[in-house]
């Protein structure tokens, strides 16, 4: 199937990046997609279908804050190596390495944060994506051995929105699903035992909600396990028995020899045709019609585009081969998804961000910038642990003004800042730490910190439902964060106490009344 039949870009809504791996999976692509939510802009890689590598502006997902926060390296080692690649420019990895504090291969290292950067993506409930072709991809970046079938499985296994399992829920609550257990994207998706042994349980004869009833297994991990079986297909809706009889002894369909019934002309025209294809395919938007981002003309496009839409507009091939028909047709629709993106101000703009940031690191500067940054973050979050609120706002200061799009810095300063307003009776700083927290959390909906944050903010307001509501994406977002999880137990007892003492507040105040 060629790369056309998919959306080549559009909004990340629903089950759309779930659906877009598998996709770009199944039709063997190779090229780059590049995704935008807010100030987060991310790309992954991919080479015949599946990701090798992904890139990210997000500070948390460096690859020394990655090894930090999964076990591979200390605190102290991060900061030594921040020091380091601050005075040397170094790569981290090297660092790393040359320090002789990195216990797994730096290519395992990079893999772990690959995959970081592409599970993340899974937690996003908006943004927008665009999927650009190219076939040398691996001259771009390092080629990583990763699995978009594991990928697939753990990213909707770990992160999928409770939004989107409750949609699940209401479509197939009342459906019955056979499971396939023969399907060998069960170990190539390397599923869990015991995931394996719940969908084991779908055998047809009964509905989603009765087997997720009899497993007694956590409501919101059973419908992400159903999910993932559904979108790796191993987990089918149940299909009634169909009298094939009169199917089976139907003679097949014959075969068609296209290649003998196509005419010299035919074949000329089709070998042309896959040449301008492929010509095509090898230049960006801009270059199809011989414009530069830096001196868009819209006149110039609409000439550049009406030559181009005239010499393979289907209309042309009505008299050909079915197979040159629909390979002008093929053309046609990549030369209108091209005008259309650059007709409209804000696609091309995203599509020109898109082409200056693909397959290029930033520079030294903002490399060197970059590191600064976390350096002093580090230091910030070092004295907030030790209770040095005021020490610590000077640092997350510095770093939120070195990396003001960093959502981490901004949510760390905006919880000191309310702090410090509220210990000092500064009302105005406190509502300025809030509204940075509401920010962070408008724009990056999967920011761990910022909801805990919130969280906290909240409760301290006495606005105890939407602290709730913030403990809870915590702990969606990552289910071990215990101090989410007591938040919330402690929360929702104290909201009931509150509940049960206004009841009798009411009822005593009707007895008086009478």
């Amino acid at each position: 199937m060629s790369p056309e039949k998919i959306a080549l870009h559009g909004k990340l809504e629903g089950l759309r990046f779930f659906r877009l791996l598998k996709e770009i999976h199944d039709h063997g692509l190779s090229g780059i997609l590049h995704l935008k939510r807010g100030n987060v802009v991310k790309e992954i890689y991919f080479k015949d279908g599946n990701p090798i590598n992904a890139r990210s502006n997000l500070t948390r997902e460096t690859l020394g804050r990655v090894l930090l926060e999964r076990g591979y390296i200390s605190q102290e080692d991060y900061n030594q190596s921040l020091a380091i690649m601050e005075k040397t420019g170094k790569k981290h990895g090297q660092i790393l390495m040359e320090m002789g504090v990195l216990p797994i291969s730096l290519k395992k290292a990079l893999e772990m944060q690959a995959e970081e950067r592409i599970l993340d993506v899974f937690t996003w409930e908006e943004g927008s994506y665009r999927f650009i072709e190219k076939n040398d991809i691996d001259k771009l970046v390092e080629a990583l051995p990763l699995n978009a079938t594991k990928i697939i499985y753990e990213g909707t296994v770990k992160k999928a929105p409770i939004s989107i399992l409750e949609n699940i829920m209401r479509s197939y609550h009342d459906k019955k699903l056979v499971f396939d257990s023969s399907s060998p994207i069960i170990s190539s998706a390397r599923m869990k035992e015991s995931h394996v042994e719940f969908l084991e349980r779908f055998d047809g004869e009964k509905t989603v909600d009765e087997v997720i009833r009899e497993s007694r297994i956590n409501i919101n991990l059973a419908v992400r396990i159903i999910l993932a079986g559904l979108l790796l297909d191993v987990l089918h809706i149940k299909r009634e028995e169909v009298e094939e009889k009169g199917a089976e002894e139907a003679p097949p369909p014959a075969e068609v020899t296209v290649e003998e019934e196509m005419s010299e002309k035919d074949r000329k025209m089709l070998e042309a045709l896959e040449r301008n294809l492929e010509e095509i395919k090898k230049k960006n938007y801009f270059e199809l019609f011989n414009l530069s981002p830096d001196n868009f003309s819209e006149s110039e496009l609409k000439k550049s585009y009406f030559k181009l839409a005239r010499s393979f507009h289907p209309d042309r091939f009505y008299t050909f081969h079915p197979r040159v028909k629909a390979l002008a047709e093929e053309i046609f629709t990549l030369i209108n998804e091209a005008f259309h993106t650059l007709l409209n101000p804000s696609e091309r703009a995203s599509y020109q961000t898109a082409l200056s940031t693909t397959g290029k690191g930033i520079s030294q500067k903002d490399a060197q910038t970059a590191v600064s940054a976390e350096l002093e973050f580090q230091k910030g979050e070092i004295l907030l642990k030790q209770g040095k609120v005021e020490e610590a706002k000077e640092y997350f200061e510095r770093a939120h003004e070195l990396n003001p799009d960093e959502p981490e810095y901004t949510a760390y300063l905006g919880w000191v800042l309310f702090r410090i307003g509220k210990r000092k009776g500064d009302e105005a700083l406190a509502k300025k730490g809030r509204s940075m927290l509401e920010s962070v959390v408008a724009k990056s909906e999967g920011s761990e910190k910022a909801h805990f944050f919130l969280g906290q903010v909240l409760k301290v307001e006495n606005e105890l439902k939407g602290a709730i509501r913030h403990f809870e994406k915590v702990v969606q977002i990552n289910p071990d964060n215990l101090d989410a999880v007591r938040e919330l137990r402690i929360l929702r007892m104290r909201l009931e106490k509150e509940d049960t003492r206004k009841e009798k507040g009411g009822i005593f105040k009707k007895i008086f009344k009478k």
